[in-house]
């Protein structure tokens, strides 16, 4: 998956923000991708594993530094070779007893993991939709995100970066109406999501395929 540096985003926000530091439009760049991916949901992640028998939590780990998990869209297991999604519930209504089968339901666990009911009696493949940000310290943003909202993050970084006060670019006017546009955005992103990603569609929660391999590790219950 390609990722982009965000420095090479940076002159489309300079233009409006003469004598910004490149180091700070960079800062409020990443600010601006951070809070619509937060907000809108969008940027999510298809991510599998498999489960070890009787082991009810697990760490999910993106394979990709420049983002981080923040929660779960939905979740599947398969079962007899058909997959069956998961159903997301609370675990302090699981009762412990329950014997071990295939798991039917999960809870996520910020940041990154996921806990299963019930426990598993044996390895199931597990995929799991994360909806993903990127990290603090990124340097890059991938590609997809820019193809619909490059606008989108371009106004939110302005939105924030014009005003800042005593500065020569600062802006309020401008600054208002691109944090408004940057809401609106976001407004988008987040139906758009909830649709599964289908203009028109009504709400889907079906599991997509593999776009990102994570890594698992078992953590103690």
């Amino acid at each position: 998956m390609a990722a982009i540096q965000i420095v090479t985003l940076l002159p489309r926000v300079l233009e409006h923000a003469r004598e910004c530091p490149t180091v700070i439009a960079l800062q409020h760049y990443l600010d601006a991708a951070r809070r619509f991916c937060n907000e809108a949901r969008w940027l999510q992640r298809n991510v599998p594993f498999s489960t070890v028998d009787g082991h009810r939590i697990y760490e999910l780990d993106v394979d990709d530094a420049a983002v981080e998990i923040i929660g779960i869209n939905q979740a599947a297991i398969k079962v007899g070779g058909r997959w069956r999604p998961l159903t997301e519930g609370y675990s302090g209504g699981w009762d412990p007893n329950d014997p071990e089968q295939a798991p039917t339901r999960y809870q996520y666990i910020p940041h990154g993991g996921i806990a299963l009911h019930r426990l598993p009696d044996a390895a199931y493949e597990v995929l799991v939709t994360t909806v993903v940000q990127p990290a603090r310290d990124a340097t890059t943003l991938p590609s997809e995100l820019l193809v619909d909202w490059e606008d989108a993050l371009r106004d939110g970084a302005l939105g924030t970066l014009l005003a800042l006060r005593r500065t020569p670019w600062e802006d309020p006017k401008e600054a208002t109406r691109r944090a408004d546009a940057a809401s609106a955005a976001i407004n988008s992103a987040r139906l758009s999501a909830a649709r599964g990603f289908n203009a028109g569609a009504a709400p889907t929660d079906r599991p997509g395929g593999g776009n990102a391999m994570i890594r698992t590790r078992v953590l103690p219950i």
